[in-house]
């Protein structure tokens, strides 16, 4: 499970830092420190135990802007492990966001405000899934 969370922050690099291998070095190590966040994998033990339905999914979707105090992009974002990707992001000029998602690609963590809720059907989460599945097997 760590491995794919580990691909996941590399694959969401900005595009200067994958052209140059030596910033590739420096994002890695804190790829590994993410990885070992009691938060995010607390989180994601808690997050994986609930199936999001397709109608869950799209009601989130449907609302996803919405900025009210009961909204899901407001808890999200209020979760302790979305704090403490915002600090790092802040911190470590390499990275422009970090979020984290169940194993069905629905966001249960992120350092700022994403354009979906639904990340499985993005081409990042599919490549990373699909690099899992051939390292599990």
């Amino acid at each position: 499970m760590r491995i794919f969370w580990i691909i996941v922050l590399t694959c969401f690099m900005p595009l200067q830092a994958v052209a140059q291998s030596q910033h590739l070095q420096c994002i890695l190590p804190s790829a590994f420190a993410l990885s070992k966040n009691a938060d995010i994998i607390s989180l994601l033990n808690k997050e994986n135990e609930i199936v999001k339905t397709p109608q869950f999914i799209d009601k989130v979707e449907s609302n996803w802007h919405d900025y009210s105090k009961d909204s899901e992009l407001t808890k999200i974002l209020s979760r302790p492990a979305s704090q403490y990707l915002k600090k790092y992001v802040e911190e470590n000029p390499y990275y422009n966001e970090i979020f984290v998602t169940d194993f069905q690609g629905a966001l249960a963590a992120a350092s700022n405000e994403t354009t979906d809720y639904f990340q499985g059907d993005e081409t990042p989460y599919l490549y990373v899934r699909n690099m899992a599945h051939l390292l599990s097997s």
